[in-house]
């Protein structure tokens, strides 16, 4: 008897489920999530600009105090100069018994004033540098003598009537109000979750001997749908949307703070500009005044019309009013510093409307 020939098959099955579940954004959850992480995403970006604003303000200050220690180390300089010149002098007619052991003594006193001087600017001078470096990204390195204050340049003059719509680009309050949206935006999605959320589940099972015959032409569909609401987690999510409204009276709070500490500030900047204006002319008179103080009391000394405590006093005076001149010049043009950083980026008035009706839609 013959049998039946037995042939392989070669065939293989295939069996083909993905499983596809999303939920009805029936209460607006998921729409409240997106406008809350657009918000954060918005507020991270001014977060950013505040930084970068408040480093170009430090980069700009740190650079004037360098300027400051400069001349202060070129006054020291020239004080030692003046100094040891009339310390010559004095030696001389004290070697002829013309002036009296005193005079010596305190004309040596005041060039050690002078050479003890020199160290301590130096000092402060190389860590300026190296701050002013580390601000700009870099090593330590010597950095060229600025000529800021050589070449008498003049800060630019403060419009008169700036509008309060400035600050509106200080990135600060950009990002306080960025961060308020969103947070008022997670209240939205905690409320949501109070009602019931709709989940649907679609499962396409497909099964064939050959990888081939795999079509979606006509597929086998089985749907169900989930009615899902928080029947045990009710009490628990009542408190989230209480602790989200916190969060956003907070936020809101914030936002207040920024504002009105961003008008404490422009205000604290304009009263800066303003006084050290006025004290940086009272100084230049003052400084005039000491140094042709000190001229004619070195001329009288010479004559024998006075003693040359006149002069020390003199000396003092010029040097200590020479420091205080220079400090000045710093703290003037540092308030300038303080009140573009208050402004968010200076007062130019159209760029600074332009970039108010520039930002995002909210």
């Amino acid at each position: 008897m013959l049998g039946r020939a037995q042939v392989p098959t070669t065939a293989t099955n295939y069996y083909i489920a993905p499983v596809l579940n999303w939920e009805i954004d029936f209460w607006g959850k998921f729409r409240r999530a997106n406008e809350s992480a657009r918000a954060q995403l918005i507020a991270s970006h001014y977060s950013y600009a505040t930084v970068q604003i408040g480093l170009i303000a430090e980069v700009v200050s740190t650079y004037f105090l360098l300027i400051d220690f400069y001349q202060r180390l070129d006054l020291s300089y020239k004080t030692l100069k003046a100094r040891t010149e009339s310390l010559n002098i004095i030696q001389q007619r004290y070697d002829k018994g013309i002036v009296p052991e005193l005079d010596l003594n305190q004309s040596q006193i005041q060039l050690e004033i002078a050479v003890a001087s020199i160290p301590e600017y130096e000092r402060s001078l190389v860590q300026t540098k190296n701050a002013l470096c580390v601000l700009l990204g870099r090593l330590p390195q010597d950095i060229q003598e600025p000529t800021f204050f050589k070449d008498h340049t003049i800060p630019p003059v403060i419009p008169v009537g700036l509008p309060s719509s400035l600050l509106l680009r200080r990135p600060d309050i950009a990002e306080a109000e960025y961060s308020l949206q969103a947070q008022n935006a997670q209240v939205g999605v905690a409320t949501a979750m109070l009602y019931p959320s709709i989940s649907l589940t679609g499962i396409l099972g497909l099964a064939t001997a050959e990888l081939a015959d795999v079509s979606t032409d006509d597929p086998a569909w089985s749907l169900s749908a989930g009615l899902l609401g928080p029947l045990f987690n009710f009490n628990k999510n009542t408190l989230r949307v209480e602790i989200e409204e916190e969060k956003t009276k907070q936020a809101l709070y914030n936002y207040e703070f920024t504002v009105l500490n961003a008008f404490r500030e422009v205000q604290n900047a304009l009263v800066e500009v303003n006084t050290f204006r006025k004290q940086l002319a009272s100084f230049k008179r003052k400084y005039r005044a000491a140094e042709n103080a000190l001229r004619l009391s070195l001329e009288r000394y010479d004559k024998g019309a006075t003693s040359y405590l006149e002069v020390l006093d003199s000396q003092r005076t010029s040097f200590t009013v020479g420091l205080e001149l220079s400090e000045i010049e710093q703290q003037y043009l540092n308030a300038y510093v303080k009140l573009y950083k208050a402004l968010g980026g200076g007062w130019d008035i159209e760029r600074g409307l332009n970039h108010a009706e520039s930002q995002p839609e909210k």
